[in-house]
């Protein structure tokens, strides 16, 4: 890779049973990383539920999609994100339906980030609050901590 990728994850103080929180990484063929954090929320239940099964869909799509013709169309971050989302919404849709999920058992925020090494960009989509630190440039997303707000940002390092 031709940069680092510093990360760390542990139990916040306001999660005494479980760290709530979780942390994703995954290569789209040669060119692209896909990394994503996901943190409970505290007005859920079973918050850490919620984070740790978005992970494991996002690691279902990230697998599958490079598999996919259409991964070959994707030309850009954004397209790749887009797609990426696409594809885990219907699986978190499905799953929540086949496990009878209630809307308290699945919050969750979701900081998800496309990155391109031969271009140098990023495309980052969070949904929930957050923060994304890039090249020492701080990038706070602060929506309120409303569940359906989204901000996406592109970004050239």
């Amino acid at each position: 890779m031709p940069f680092q990728l510093f990360t760390t994850l542990q139990r916040g103080y306001t999660h005494p049973l479980f760290c709530e929180d979780f942390l994703f990484t995954h290569t789209l063929g040669q060119r692209y990383l896909l990394t994503a954090v996901m943190d409970g929320s505290t007005m859920g239940k079973t918050s850490f539920f919620a984070a740790t099964l978005i992970a494991k869909l996002l690691r279902k799509v990230c697998t599958t999609l490079t598999y996919q013709p259409e991964f070959s169309q994707l030309n850009d971050v954004a397209q790749i994100g887009q797609e990426v989302l696409r594809q885990l919404f219907a699986e978190f849709k499905q799953a929540r339906s086949e496990l009878f999920l209630s809307q308290d058992e699945t919050m969750s925020t979701l900081l998800l980030a496309v990155t391109d090494h031969q271009q140098k960009t990023v495309w980052i989509v969070g949904i929930g609050d957050g923060i994304v630190v890039i090249n020492d440039e701080v990038k706070i997303l602060d929506q309120n901590t409303s569940p359906i707000t989204w901000a996406i940002i592109s970004i050239k390092f």
